[in-house]
């Protein structure tokens, strides 16, 4: 999805197809959540007929490829706004400082079509996928727009310039319009980019595996996924708690200010809801959390505030 109109277009879709109950798609997060009696692979079938790639999201610590097509789509878009305006600027400059002094050489309409020609070439691809994927959902967004300004401007120019017609071209207007998108979609990549670093910088804060106690008392390391109710949990000094759970044994200062706000390290001992599983991964404190911050994210504010 390259624009909220792509999210927009998807979400209706979705909502149309009678065994979907509600259906919100954010541009933000690139995540689209869906309530339905449909499996995982019927709802991302359904994706596809649409023209967009999915797949499903299995847990808050599961690596996803959200992330990887973020940075992808930032960085693309920054080398197609910074080849557009470096291509797009000097012309520009050029032809209006020319026009101003009333110079009009027969080599500046050459010129204005070969710069602009590259410009689309090196930026006009993105356009026309996104004009494409539209036109599969037999809808339109703004990036349609976009590929046909630009395009029925370049040749519109180049009919004139080739028949040699005494009437004035728009080879730098279509430039300049895929070069100045193109920077704004870059800027919407960069935010969607960041918006998904801070979910995944608070990932990060939960540890991948804990220390197991057996019946016996001897120690083993197990991924934090694999953790059942009734485990449990060895945490040491320096140690993050990974899960929700009872503290058993010891008596330790514990930094809670991720969840209570409190600054202070406060003391917990035996007694305190804290250390030993008593419920399914999933609905531990640190991931309602973090499921939060996504739906935040996904749905769109009107929504948002009615739910609160």
């Amino acid at each position: 999805m390259t624009c909220a109109g792509c999210a927009a277009g998807l979400q209706r879709a979705l909502e149309a197809d009678p065994q979907i109950r509600s259906a919100s798609v954010s541009i933000v997060s690139g995540v689209a959540r869906v309530s339905t009696t449909l499996s995982a692979d019927e709802v991302i079938a359904r994706i596809r007929q649409r023209g967009f790639d999915g797949s499903q999201e299995l847990s808050d610590t599961a690596a996803s490829g959200t992330a990887l097509r973020q940075r992808s789509a930032e960085t693309l878009w920054k080398r197609r706004a910074f080849i557009g305006l470096s291509l797009w600027l000097p012309l520009e400059l050029l032809h209006w400082s020319a026009a101003g002094l009333h110079w009009h050489p027969q080599w500046m309409p050459l010129l204005m079509a070969a710069g602009s020609g590259l410009v689309l070439l090196t930026t006009g691809p993105g356009f026309l996928k996104s004009a494409w994927q539209a036109l599969l959902n037999r809808t339109a967004n703004m990036d349609t727009l976009i590929a046909l300004g630009a395009g029925t401007a370049w040749l519109s120019s180049a009919l004139i310039l080739a028949l040699n017609l005494n009437q004035p071209t728009w080879f730098g207007e279509a430039a300049g319009l895929l070069a100045i998108v193109s920077l704004g979609h870059w800027l919407e990549a960069t935010v969607s980019s960041r918006a998904g670093s801070a979910v995944r910088d608070l990932l990060s804060m939960q540890p991948e595996t804990v220390r197991v106690v057996s019946v016996d008392g001897t120690e083993s390391t197990a991924p934090l996924a694999e953790v059942q109710p009734g485990h449990r949990i060895r945490i040491r000094p320096g140690d993050r708690v990974p899960i929700d759970g009872t503290v058993l044994e010891g008596l330790s200062d514990l930094d809670e200010s991720i969840i209570t706000g409190e600054s202070l390290p406060v003391l917990r001992g035996p007694g305190f809801w804290h250390s030993r599983p008593s419920k399914s991964l999933s609905p531990q404190r640190f991931s309602q959390d973090i499921r939060g911050i996504k739906m935040a994210g996904s749905l769109p504010p009107p929504k948002l505030a009615q739910r609160k």
